[in-house]
Order: C-alpha cells, then structure tokens, then sequence
C-alpha cells in the first residue's frame, strides 16, 4: 500500500497527518512500513502482495533525494536491470528500477515499465510529486488536491476517512446509474483516480497530467502467414500467464469453464507442472448456482489438470444484498470477494488471475462486418463483396446492411461507443432529467471521436471499447482484494497491443469468434472447451438476489436516497421494482445498477466501520474536475 501528503509550501508535516496518514497501514506488519520525510513532505508504503517491497527505512532523507514508492509487479525488470546496467538482474527492487527510468528518460520513460503497478515518486530538484499507472490501471491508486496540499493512498476507504466528510460526487451517481463506471471519478467529491497510462506532476498548487501510454491505433502487424501469427500469439499468452506466477507457494486462478478462464488455467498448470515457474501449486474458483451450464466444462478441466478446486456458491455469496453492496465504492460480489481472500490467506496464496477481459481482446464478436469497409478502403472491391456475403450469412441479415455499414464507416468514429444511457428502453433508466443532462455533458466532454478517427474501421469499435474500460479502470483490483495481487493475463500489454494491431480477419472471421486464440492453443487447451460456442448466463441468479432487495425498497419509494437526491425518478423506479418482482421486463441490467447504488447509499449512513456524516443533502450541481 502507497500513501502521502505533500504541502505545496514546505510546511513541516503535522503529528495529526502522520497519524491520518498511517491510519492507512493499520493491519500491516510494522516492519514493513517504510516512511520517507523530507520538507513538506511524508511518503509511506508498507508491504504488499508480492513479496517485493521496495527501498527505504522510518528516516529523513536528503533535500537532494529523489524517492520512488511502488505497489504492484514489474514484469520486464529483468530485461531492464540489464540494460540500465546498476543492478544485478534479478535482484533490484522494482522502486529503485522506476526511479531510475524516470531520471533517464523523464515521465515518458514510463512506457517502458510493463506490468500491474501505480507509484509516487518525489522529485527533489523539481519538489514536485508525480503519481502514475500503468496502462490498465490494475493496481488502484488515488489522490485529493487542494490549494495547500496533496494526499494520495492506493486505498480509497484510507482517502475518503482523511479527507474527513466528503461530499457525495454527482457526475459520479448519475454516470454509475447510467452505465455502471464512472470514468475519471469515485463517489467523492474531490477524490480522484489517477488515470491509467498517465503520469500526474503536482508542484506549487498546480497539477498536470502527462501521457507515457496511448493504443496502437495505426500500428500494423503483419507476418508471411497464419502460422506466424499463432506461434507468436502462444509465445505472448505464454508470457502473459508466466509473468504472473513469478511468486512462492500456490496461486489462484478463476475457473467458469468458458475459453477464457480455462485457457489461463491450462496454461498455468502446464508451466507450474513443467517446473518453469516459481509458484508451487494452482486452486481454481468457481462460483456455482442451480442449473448451471458452464458445470460440464469446469468439471472436464478439474480432470483434466492438477488443479485443487474451490467451489463458491453464488447463493451464499450473492452479487448484492441489502447488507452488502461494495465496500469503499458500490460494486457487486462484496460478499464473495472476502470469501476469496479469506480462502486464499487459508492456503498461502497471494496471487489471484482472472479472465477479464477475454471476450474483447481475443476478438469474441459474433457481428464485427467492420471488416468489409477495410477492403473498400484498401480499394478491394471484390474481396469485399465476398467477405459482406459472407457476413450476410452469417449474421442472417440481408446484406445491403452489411455494406451500408461499411461505405459509411465513419459514423463510429464520430459517436460514443461506451454503454449508452437506457432512456430508449421500453421501461427506461429512470433517471430524472437533471441526471440525464449531466450524462449527456459528460459524453460530450469525453468523446472518442478524435481518438478513433485515424484507426481503420475495424479497429474503431475494439479500440473505443477498451478505451472506455480502461478510462474507468474497470480492472481495478477490488479494495477488499488490496492485500492481494489481482491481474489479467488478457490485459498484458505485450498482448494486448499485438491482438489489437494485427488483421481483424485474423481474430474473428463470420462464424468464426475468437479464431486465432482456438487454432493457436489446440492442444493445450481440452478439444470440448476450445470449441465451446455457448457462454454462461448469471441473468436469473442475479435476479434471484435482487428481489429481496427491491421488496424493501418498494416499503417506502419515497425514503430512497436516489429519489430525495433527486438522480431517479419515484413513479418511473416504483414501477419497474414491482415488475422486477413479477419476473417482468424491467431493463433490468441498468436497473441492477440503480440497486446496487441505493443500497451503497444506505450501506454507507449506517455502517459503524464508514465514514460519518457523509454530505448526501446537495442537489445536483454541475461539477469541476482538477485536471
């Protein structure tokens, strides 16, 4: 865990900060805290999830001294010890290596640093604090400025409580009861996210933002032949999974049966049994309802690999409940987050892979026609002409659409391709004009029309996708997990910008999702799993959670704090309760979201353990973002 105060004035650092400011280590072993002090300034890090902790001891250190605190895993440290040439490969903290970047090569040095990490580093020539993450944005880390002073801590529980009483953000309630993520916020007011890919530069009061990272939108790769391309994408995947169990004693590893988590598990045992990687042992999570038909496939990759399964009932550890809706911010699956830390502390691990986010990257589109308009571009009018039949058949829609779509492909550079606000829904999204006003301002200010317009047109929707998880840092470790290290083999950077600048053909063809990934991993992964077609559904066990939930909110509409903050409508949210209840049509995904957000509201006034007195009395207001 990372945290500081910095004053822009140099003032000495008050007993109270310091206390405010390791109330954020409270739990970890105090031998492992670190703190730097130096004019206006404090700087502490205590242990973490992988077992390298970086540089420093409790002491002043030199007005002319630079420091580096880093939480997270650099995965190219050995590559880059070795080309710095000052440490021993192998053996250089993590810290030391960034800080050494950044002396030689500025903030843009960060590019070079690929892994799941956030850092802080203070600039003594410059006096100036610099906070960055890395491109994904898995490791969380976030920050609070005002005109006097900085504070930053990689736990938002930590931030919120320092900063004593924070407002509840607006943007942030209507942009979550919108689209579920608020990109570039939290639920309080004044408490930021740093973003992923960017370094921030705080010095005399003023903050700037810098980017190292951008998506490769008009690289190209291409090699002479298909078989080129799936040695390559195994070398990569490889790499991605290896990367990740650099760690003593077992690792965990999500298992739902679909092609993406199986694929990570295959991959992991096969490198943990072959001795080419320092983990010792692999259990496998799986969460499992009545009726499930993901049960078939989990089973065949328990059998088929030395794995030692774990299985979580959904029923005792359900998405939400009315005492369970997130912890420092709304989010699902509160319940079960502790259940996976509690089992993994049981069995010594410390290492946490999930599948997210597979789907997107491995190129799992049943529609992506886009790539007729690349031929129409490239001026292949007949391969065109083929491929958009091809589709046509495929997709079973005439094809006139098909090539409609791509002499026009221009519309998807100049329109939002996030989740878009539900208001066209039969049953709507129930937000109240006010809320949806500052939706709509949101969009506009952060639209991906400029980003996409250089990328081809099969590019612009997998690129405006990510684009918009990332900006959300939706991989973020969850704060429950914090102690944890929480990564996605599909979010490699090396992989990552390799599947995105390769021929889409190449990934996803008509009738043919994920087409690289399945020729590329037979014989790793079993034959059942990689031409599996179907996909799990959590719909109806969702459902089952939610009724409770909305039966006690149906008790008194009025007395809803969406409703008295004025965010939702009272008749519009009424209505759709009672349908959900009825088993009805309800646009149920958003209004999951609507739930999940009352329920952190009232979560939030009444438990012991949150912060008091949270400001929720201010109507929404228009918003000013310190970047």
């Amino acid at each position: 865990m990372l945290a500081g105060i910095f004053y822009f004035d140099l003032r000495p650092v008050s007993g109270e900060d310091t206390d405010r400011m390791l109330a954020g280590f409270a739990g970890s072993d105090a031998n492992g805290i670190h703190l730097h002090r130096s004019a206006g300034l404090l700087m502490g890090q205590a242990g973490g999830p992988n077992g390298r902790r970086q540089t420093g001891s409790a002491a002043d250190v030199s007005a002319k001294q630079n420091i580096c605190t880093v939480d997270g895993r650099v995965d190219n440290r050995r590559e880059l010890s070795a080309e710095l040439g000052d440490f021993e490969p192998g053996t250089s903290g993590d810290a030391a290596l960034a800080l050494q970047l950044y002396e030689t090569g500025g903030q843009q040095g960060f590019h070079r640093l690929i892994g799941d990490w956030s850092l802080a580093i203070w600039d003594a020539r410059s006096r100036a604090i610099l906070l960055g993450s890395d491109y994904a944005g898995v490791r969380p880390l976030y920050y609070h400025q005002t005109a006097e002073r900085l504070l930053w801590s990689s736990s938002l529980e930590h931030i919120a409580r320092w900063v004593a009483d924070p407002a509840l953000d607006e943007d942030y309630a209507a942009e979550f009861l919108a689209y579920g993520r608020a990109a570039g916020l939290t639920p309080y007011r004044g408490i930021y996210p740093v973003p992923p890919g960017t370094m921030l530069r705080a010095a005399e009061g003023r903050l700037a933002a810098t980017r190292f990272w951008d998506l490769p939108v008009t690289d190209n790769i291409e090699y002479g032949n298909e078989a080129e391309y799936e040695e390559q994408f195994r070398t990569l995947f490889q790499e991605a999974v290896a990367v990740r169990l650099d760690t003593d004693g077992p690792v965990c590893a999500e298992l739902s049966g679909g092609l993406d988590s199986s694929s990570i598990v295959c991959m992991a045992d096969r490198l943990i049994s072959s001795g080419a990687v320092r983990a010792t042992g692999l259990s496998t999570f799986t969460y499992c309802f009545p009726g499930s038909a993901d049960e078939k496939f989990y089973r065949a990759v328990e059998q088929a690999h030395s794995v030692s399964p774990i299985h979580l009932e959904t029923a005792d550890h359900p998405p939400v409940s009315l005492a369970a809706a997130g912890n420092a911010m709304p989010a699902s699956w509160a319940p079960r987050w502790a259940e996976v830390e509690r089992r993994m502390a049981a069995i010594g691990s410390n290492v946490f892979l999930t599948g997210q986010p597979g789907d997107l990257i491995m190129g799992n589109w049943l529609d992506d026609a886009e790539q007729v308009a690349d031929r129409f571009r490239q001026g292949q009018y007949s391969q065109a002409i083929t491929q958009a039949f091809a589709w046509s058949r495929s997709l079973r829609v005439p094809v006139y659409s098909i090539l409609w779509r791509a002499v026009r492909p221009d519309r998807a550079a100049n329109s939002d391709l996030s989740a878009g606000v539900a208001e066209h829904h039969t049953y709507g999204d129930s937000l109240s004009p006010a809320a949806r006003q500052r939706v709509r301002a949101r969009q506009r200010q952060r639209s991906q029309a400029a980003l996409l317009r250089d990328a081809i047109p099969s590019r612009r929707k997998h690129l405006g996708a990510l684009n918009h998880l990332l900006e959300c840092r939706t991989f973020q470790c969850p704060e429950s997990l914090g102690s944890v290290h929480y990564s996605h083999p599909y979010l490699h950077r090396p992989l990552v910008e390799f599947m995105l600048t390769i021929p889409a053909g190449l990934a996803c063809r008509p009738g043919e999702p994920r087409r690289l990934m399945r020729r590329s991993l037979r014989g790793i992964v079993p034959g059942m799993i990689l031409n599996r077609r179907s996909k799990g559904s959590y719909d109806a066990m969702f459902l089952t959670a939610e009724r409770p939930c909305a039966i006690e909110l149906l008790r008194d509409p009025s007395a809803m704090r969406l409703v008295q903050l004025g965010y939702v409508k009272r008749e519009s949210v009424t209505f759709r309760l009672q349908r959900l209840i009825q088993g009805l049509d309800c646009n149920e995904p958003q209004l999951r979201q609507l739930i999940l957000l009352e329920l952190w509201l009232r979560q939030r006034d009444t438990s012991r353990t949150a912060l008091r007195h949270l400001d929720l009395s201010a109507r929404p207001r228009e918003h000013s973002n310190v970047l």
